[in-house]
């Protein structure tokens, strides 16, 4: 008896050690809990036919969105998967921190019905439009448009190159537009339902029965005075107890230009010296005739290079 005991000890022994590497199996489910239900130890990595699989916790039978507190607490981690079977919609976690939990949505959305959809048939210009019911190809409509509201964009656009269309309108409403659709060429500004300025195709701007206003420049002398053209068309410029002499900067094209000037409020009678590009047409005014607060204007048709000026009397 001893003869047979003893040989199967020693193979029980030499066997032992093996069991340390066995594979543990047992049957899951989608409620499984690893730790408890299938006898299997504790542990993240677990076999399926000898390849390591790390176990991440998902849900699959919610019947709402997760929300932040469906976090590491709640034994969730990165890559977790929350699947509402109420609403039809997957999440997939992206950051598990404790009440500040972050899950992004990855529901697929299929096209359940592509009747209307002629693929056999490619139409130019035609676009699948969403109708709240199904998908239809077909070209835009202004419908279709009217509620974008405002496009932002971090960047510059270059997408889009040009667009050409012979029935071309874009504005905030049909009173408020700017409109390409005429048939001599033209380009219409509309505002409060009013045909305002016009491009004419010959270039000309007609600015129908309305006038063109602009901020009038304001400055105050200081003996030594530059006015710069760029800034307006128009300056009110008054003295002060110096007589001025005036630098010009010129504006970037030829133009008219006014300059108003009045006399100071203490003595009047300041002279003034003007750039050697301002020409007189007829005699320069008697810049120290003029009394406490009187005013004079000058009028100046600048034609690139001078100024053909021309000034009235003092105001009496």
């Amino acid at each position: 008896m001893k003869k047979i005991i003893i040989p199967i000890i020693l193979i029980c022994l030499l066997l032992l050690p093996l069991n340390a590497f066995a594979i543990t199996y047992g049957k899951v489910g989608e409620n499984t809990n690893f730790n408890g239900d299938v006898n299997i130890p504790s542990g993240s990595n677990y076999y399926k036919d000898e390849v390591a699989l790390d176990l991440v916790q998902c849900r699959n039978n919610a019947t709402e969105a997760p929300a932040v507190t469906d976090d590491t607490t709640e034994g969730y981690e990165v890559n977790s998967v929350w699947t509402d079977i109420t609403n039809d919609k997957s999440y997939v976690c992206v950051d598990a921190t404790e009440d500040n939990a972050v899950w992004i949505e990855i529901t697929i959305t299929q096209l359940s019905d592509l009747s209307d959809v002629n693929t056999s048939t490619v139409t130019d210009k035609f676009v699948l439009v969403a109708d709240g019911v199904d998908f239809e190809s077909r070209a835009l409509v202004e419908a279709d448009i009217s509620d974008l509201g405002t496009y932002a964009d971090s960047g510059a656009n270059t997408d889009i190159t040009s667009i050409y269309n012979t029935s071309l309108k874009f504005g905030r409403d049909a009173d408020n537009l700017i409109d390409f659709a005429t048939t001599d060429n033209k380009i219409i500004f509309r505002t409060n339902g009013t045909n305002n300025i016009e491009i004419l195709s010959t270039g000309e701007l007609d600015l129908n029965a309305f006038s063109v206003g602009m901020t009038t420049q304001t400055l105050t002398g200081d003996g030594t005075d530059e006015i710069d053209w760029t800034d307006g068309n128009y300056m009110m410029f008054t003295c002060t107890t110096s007589d001025e002499t005036f630098t010009f900067v010129a504006p970037s094209n030829p133009c008219g230009l006014t300059l108003q000037i009045k006399q100071d409020a203490t003595a009047g009678g300041r002279d003034i010296t003007f750039p050697a590009a301002v020409k007189w047409l007829g005699t320069e005014p008697t810049w120290a005739d003029g009394g406490i607060s009187k005013t004079i204007i000058m009028s100046m048709r600048y034609d690139g290079t001078n100024y053909w000026s021309q000034g009235t009397s003092w105001e009496q």
